[in-house]
């Protein structure tokens, strides 16, 4: 799984360049993730490249937001399409993780 960071003041931005996010990949996800985790605290997912999330994805996405919390840190995600947010709406994902339209509005929301 490829995960692009890009550093904004204080926030990691951490961008997936994939285009699925299921079960084939979610573990792998999830252990990325866990690295950046450890080096931030303030960390935006950006999910514009993803078209297709599944129970899985979703899941470790909660897990990934559990990591950051537990640690005292926050996670919110941007730029996501409008297949993954229907999946999030209806699995209510978007009522644990804030979600944003872009990275300056999830920036701001710090």
């Amino acid at each position: 799984m490829e995960l692009s960071t890009e550093n904004i003041d204080d926030v990691t931005v951490v961008s997936l360049l994939t285009e699925v996010l299921d079960a084939s990949n979610a573990d792998e996800f999830k252990t990325g993730f866990a690295s950046i985790a450890e080096e931030s605290k303030k960390i935006i997912l950006e999910l514009s490249r993803v078209r297709f999330i599944d129970s899985y994805g979703c899941v470790s996405l909660l897990s990934c937001f559990r990591q950051v919390k537990g640690s005292g840190g926050d996670l919110k995600i941007c730029r996501v399409q409008e297949t993954v947010a229907t999946v999030f709406e209806l699995v209510r994902l978007d009522r644990a993780i804030d979600v944003f339209e872009s990275r300056e509005d999830a920036i701001k929301a710090f």
